[in-house]
């Protein structure tokens, strides 16, 4: 199963290796003065984004993102094959882990492996991956999945998950989650509602088992063991964000795309992110609509 998905993948995309340098990718990666130097210590320190007249396009802070294209850059200097190379073998692996987890939630189940196996080449096939893949600024998107699902995949319990037991596991296994999830961060934002999974993941576990503890009791063994070292991680990343990208300078001092983020009404930001969800839904069911933006 996991050679048919693994090759599935990088056959689907192979064709992207022989692509040049498209969109953002030009100023993100060719003609960046940190991927082009070899800046190994100031991309920790710095905007994703390269600075316009000293204001950056946007507040964005992905600095493990960057430092993939200086290894590509070390080894391989300006070959855009080896970058979309890289994208593919990253989606390659992406899939793999895709249905690693269907087999974690449903392999104990009556045709688990077919559902497994159908998640993996569902993820690896589907065209609304496009742009994750073939563009190399994409890669942002490839760790970040990358990373949560290996986040995902060493907090679930080893056994069915509605049947394992609320096992105590050793004290430095909350570090695994927690190092995945600083690692997701650091290539993109959105990972951080691996928070929110994670605890809906141990109410679901405590409401479907055989013998629990109280709620709270739960609850708060996992606080110590897993939550403490995940926000210990995530107050880590935005004290290096804030430090990178100077988030409490002033809207005017922000680029006009990010502009209209920084002063929307708290409704607006509210709403936003469930119009976008469906938006998600629509090309993930009816993906005809996907296109290329030139």
């Amino acid at each position: 199963m996991y050679v048919l998905v693994a090759v599935a993948a990088l056959a689907v995309y192979a064709n992207s290796i022989r692509n040049d340098f498209a969109l953002d990718d030009v100023m993100i990666v060719q003609n960046n003065a940190h991927v082009q130097n070899l800046d190994w210590a100031q991309i920790w320190s710095d905007n994703y984004w390269p600075k316009e007249g000293g204001v950056a396009p946007d507040i964005l802070y992905r600095p493990l993102t960057i430092w993939t294209y200086l290894v590509n850059q070390y080894f391989t200097p300006g070959a855009s094959w080896a970058f979309h190379l890289t994208n593919v073998l990253l989606h390659a692996l992406v899939s793999l882990l895709v249905m690693a987890l269907a087999w974690r939630l449903f392999g104990h189940r009556r045709g688990g492996a077919g559902i497994a196996l159908a998640s993996g080449l569902l993820f690896a096939l589907h065209p609304l991956h496009t742009e994750a893949v073939a563009n190399t600024v994409g890669r942002a998107e490839l760790l970040a999945a990358l990373f949560s699902l290996l986040a995902l995949l060493v907090y679930l319990p080893a056994g069915p998950l509605m049947e394992a037991p609320l096992e105590r596991r050793a004290w430095w296994h909350g570090l695994l989650p927690a190092a995945c999830f600083f690692a997701a961060m650091l290539s993109k934002e959105t990972p951080v509602t691996l928070l929110a999974a994670f605890l809906f993941i141990d109410c679901w576990r405590w409401t479907h088992a055989a013998e629990r503890p109280s709620i709270v009791s739960w609850l708060w063994r996992r606080t110590w063991r897993y939550y403490a070292p995940l926000l210990a991680a995530f107050g880590v990343y935005m004290a290096m964000r804030i430090n990178a990208c100077g988030l409490r300078e002033s809207a005017k001092q922000t680029s006009p795309v990010v502009k209209p983020r920084m002063t929307a009404t708290v409704a607006e930001r509210i709403v936003t992110p469930f119009v976008l969800f469906g938006k998600y839904i629509m090309l993930f069911l009816y993906f005809i609509q996907c296109f290329c933006k030139v």
